[in-house]
């Protein structure tokens, strides 16, 4: 959990990074797996896509994305996304949005979870 907030929000803030963890957690419930094969799974998270994305090093304080990942993986942390399950950033429009609800936008990213 904490390399994927890292990774996909470390330059959102807290509430960005709060939702990245969200939406990881809302695919592991949907899909009945754990943080770690939602994480791993082809083609869902670009860090993880390649060995040398998922070998790069956390660098700098990473104590806030520690702390977020703690919150979220012991239950402390409430969904602020809806029970989002997928997001992409405002740079890119991939088609499988048009297959979902967008939810709402928070910082860089936006929202959306399945009909």
């Amino acid at each position: 959990m904490m390399k994927n907030i890292y990774h996909e929000a470390r330059g959102e803030g807290v509430e960005g990074m709060q939702a990245v963890a969200a939406v990881t957690l809302n695919r592991a419930a949907q899909t009945n797996t754990s943080v770690c094969d939602v994480v791993y799974a082809r083609k869902q998270f670009s860090w993880a896509n390649t060995a040398k994305g998922r070998d790069k090093p956390m660098t700098g304080d990473t104590s806030v994305v520690y702390a977020v990942a703690a919150q979220a993986m012991t239950g402390a942390m409430q969904d602020i996304t809806g029970g989002a399950t997928h997001y992409h950033t405002k740079k890119v429009k991939p088609i499988w949005r048009k297959s979902l609800d967008k939810i709402g936008v928070i910082n860089n990213h936006i929202f959306y979870r399945k009909n």
